[in-house]
């Protein structure tokens, strides 16, 4: 009885392992992105979305990010579309949303297809996911403006239900985001039909 415990306990430590010595949740799993992924990947995500000529009052910031399973597991970068510049915007009504005092403004279209032809190839390059939300921007006085994704991920990702590449959510209840699988996938801009 004791060899299959010890056996038991050598397979489930190795499984273990990998994320343990990353820092990460013992929940994960050891093929995921790990943190010096992540750190490798960030700067050079972000350089490619400052590279890009995206509308000044709409700004995009890679960060590291991670599901919430007991820990820091599933990590990725996050790039959160913020408004850079909420004068320059019009504010939009979601009854759909709970109002949590925030001002929501709505990414166009242009911003959040130029933001995936920037972040989505460097992100497959490094084998990293990168995932795509709204974001808070500065505040400015009480109130904290707030990106709604939902309308342009709607224009872009209407008719893709059946992607593996990616996910998407928009819709009503939704502020919206895209999540582009590029550890384990190639060529995600061309499935996205923007490549």
């Amino acid at each position: 009885m004791s060899l299959i415990a010890a056996i038991t306990a050598v397979v489930t430590t190795g499984c273990f392992m990998g994320p343990l010595l990353d820092n990460r949740s013992p929940f994960d799993d050891p093929s995921n992105a790990s943190r010096s992924e992540i750190a490798e990947a960030l700067p050079l995500i972000q350089d490619a979305l400052d590279e890009t000529a995206v509308e000044p009052a709409w700004r995009a910031v890679a960060e590291s990010g991670s599901d919430n399973c007991e820990g820091a597991c599933n990590l990725h970068v996050q790039v959160s579309i913020v408004p850079a510049d909420p004068g320059a915007l019009t504010a939009i009504e979601r009854p759909d949303l709970i109002d949590n005092g925030f001002t929501r403004y709505a990414v166009p279209q242009e911003v959040l297809e130029a933001v995936l032809v920037a972040a989505v190839p460097v992100a497959e390059q490094q084998k990293v996911d990168v995932h795509v939300v709204p974001g808070l921007g500065e505040s400015d006085g009480a109130v904290e403006p707030l990106s709604d994704l939902s309308s342009a991920v709607e224009g872009l990702f209407a008719d893709d239900d059946g992607a593996t590449a990616f996910a998407v959510d928009f819709g009503e209840g939704s502020e919206g985001w895209v999540r582009a699988y590029t550890r384990t996938h190639s060529d995600v801009l061309a499935t996205m039909g923007l490549g």
